[in-house]
């Protein structure tokens, strides 16, 4: 098992604002010759406090967190098909709580023996999420219903003197 965990805090203050953000994350990973696992939390707190000329103090509290785990199936060298959860919650983006799942299938150039040290994967997904709202949305909605489908390419090369990684993901709704 690979764990990784962050832990951060961020104070800003000027004459009329400032701004708290503590955030954190936990992931654990596990890679064998015929799986891929995967766990995580995120967990995010932001205050921001505004003076006004007039006087008047405006305060903004936003919070996030998430909860995800994944489980890919090798099917050889380079192929493999999983199946990915998600539930969310943002204050932020207006998101009471939000779940998804979703499939995927994808190549890796490189054998999966090698994913540890390099990667360089191509997939296709398709998902859907419920979406569940703090208030009304724009269109009057509390409560939604999405399907969706997309490409992604990720690379990503762990050496001794570091880690590289990118992605490039296209999606769209059904």
């Amino acid at each position: 098992w690979v764990f990784r965990s962050e832990v951060r805090g961020e104070v800003d203050r000027q004459e009329r604002r400032d701004e708290r953000d503590v955030r954190g994350s936990f992931y654990a990973s596990r890679t064998t010759e015929n799986w891929r696992l995967g766990i995580g939390t995120y967990q995010q707190r932001r205050e921001r406090n505004f003076e006004f000329d007039s006087g008047a103090m405006l305060k903004d509290v936003s919070r996030s967190s998430s909860y995800s785990g994944w489980g890919i199936k090798s099917l050889g060298e380079h192929w493999g098909i999983g199946l990915g959860a998600r539930r969310e919650q943002s204050s932020y983006r207006n998101l009471d709580h939000t779940a998804r799942v979703a499939g995927a299938i994808e190549y890796n150039l490189y054998p999966y023996s090698q994913y540890a040290e390099r990667s360089l994967t191509f997939g296709y997904y398709m998902g859907a999420t419920r979406l569940n709202y703090e208030t009304a949305t724009v269109f009057g909605e509390l409560q939604e219903s999405r399907t969706d489908q997309g490409l992604f390419i990720e690379y990503d090369l762990e050496q001794r003197w570091g880690d590289i990684g990118a992605d490039i993901k296209a999606s769209h709704f059904l």
